[in-house]
């Protein structure tokens, strides 16, 4: 009787840790964000689009208390150009869409950026445009 009793606590357990894990993983539709970062590494950014060896990395990561960092990483080699403009703020998220205000550092102008999660894609909808990330 102990051993059944024991048994059922330890399946009990387990499907109760299994159930959380799914939700918190995040890139799911319905799972949380929190701590996960996504990233598009485009070596060829139309948005950027001059001669020469360029690229750009997007990434955005999303805190545990609902704060999220978009950074854009530029660099041309044959230029020796570099910059990582970073903006920060926080989000909203529910049901694979969400909504993040963000404000570029040391300014207070929020832009209101939509995005929607589908497995381990992100559509974040930025300056009239889908970047498309994944999950890292």
């Amino acid at each position: 009787m102990k051993a059944t009793k024991l048994i059922l606590c330890i399946v009990a357990i387990s499907t109760m840790l299994f159930a959380g894990c799914n939700k918190e993983n995040g890139g799911n539709n319905g799972g949380s964000l929190k701590g996960t970062t996504w990233q598009l590494d485009n070596p060829h950014d139309e948005d950027f689009a001059i001669a020469g060896d360029y690229r750009v990395i997007y990434t955005v990561a999303f805190g545990q208390n609902n704060d999220v960092t978009f950074t854009r990483e530029i660099s041309w080699e044959e230029y020796d150009y570099y910059q990582k403009p970073v903006m920060t703020g926080t989000y909203t998220y529910s049901n694979g869409s969400g909504v993040a205000m963000i404000h570029n550092e040391g300014e207070t102008t929020d832009y209101r950026i939509t995005f929607t999660v589908s497995g381990d894609t992100l559509t974040w909808h930025f300056n009239l445009r889908d970047l498309i990330l994944h999950k890292q």
